[in-house]
């Protein structure tokens, strides 16, 4: 009867609804420097709205075990360095678990490779999925890492070439020879006045006369009174002014 009450009592005080709740949260297991080596640690969280306690709990790798003597309060975290429980976490390939009295792994988390300085996340706390490369966020709320912006690409522009116009010679335009119009000389028709020479008692009279001209030939006809040739009026002119002088120089 003992007995029975002796197992009641245990599955009262863990229950497995409530072991399941308290889950590993993070793990660092890479600081940078050998003398860090101690400030590794595996953080726990307790995702009820109770505190509870975690004595005969323990944390344990593939090689060590370390039993826990703690109570972690409700939706708070507790972390356990390496300098408490002297296991020491490998920076390549690990597997860290929480146990409970009985020796029921409770929870679990693997890893194949470390980046220094840089932790193993749940995220969200203690309901959520690990994540590589995060923030040490020890006795804290996780932080997700922050998502890249993607870059957009210019989409590139294609710069139509032009085609290089084509410079047109001009042409010339034919300069027209002016065309020399003939003109016909004109007719050129003298007015001969009448003059009068006095040669004391003589006189001659020249009556009009007229020159005609034309393009092809020149022919000058002179028109007197009937009967009297143009030349023989001068010789007699030149005739009769002589005689005129000679009389004047020697008078009868």
């Amino acid at each position: 009867m003992s007995a029975l009450l002796a197992v009641i009592a245990m599955f009262l005080a863990f229950p497995k609804a409530v072991n399941a709740q308290i889950v590993i949260n993070e793990v660092f297991s890479n600081p940078s420097g050998s003398s860090s080596e101690p400030t590794e640690f595996v953080e726990l969280y307790n995702t009820l709205d109770q505190d509870f306690d975690l004595t005969g709990f323990k944390l344990a790798d593939l090689v060590k075990e370390f039993t826990l003597e703690a109570t972690i309060s409700a939706h708070s975290f507790l972390s356990f360095t390496r300098q408490d429980t002297k296991i020491a976490l490998n920076n390549s390939s690990e597997t860290i678990s929480l146990l409970d009295p009985g020796g029921q792994v409770i929870d679990s988390f693997s890893y194949d490779s470390t980046v220094e300085d840089k932790s193993f996340s749940r995220i969200p706390d203690g309901t959520g999925g690990f994540i590589s490369d995060t923030e040490v966020t020890e006795g804290q709320a996780n932080q997700a890492p922050p998502t890249p912006t993607p870059t957009e690409e210019p989409t590139p522009t294609s710069t139509p070439t032009s085609s290089p116009t084509s410079t047109q010679t001009p042409t010339s335009t034919p300069t027209s020879t002016p065309k020399v119009s003939h003109t016909s000389t004109p007719t050129i028709t003298p007015e001969v006045l009448s003059a009068t020479t006095d040669s004391g008692p003589y006189s001659v009279f020249i009556q009009e006369s007229t020159v005609s001209a034309s393009a092809s030939s020149q022919s000058a006809s002179v028109k007197s009174k009937p009967g009297v040739n143009l030349t023989l009026v001068g010789l007699g002119l030149l005739t009769l002014s002589g005689s005129v002088l000679f009389f004047r120089n020697n008078p009868y």
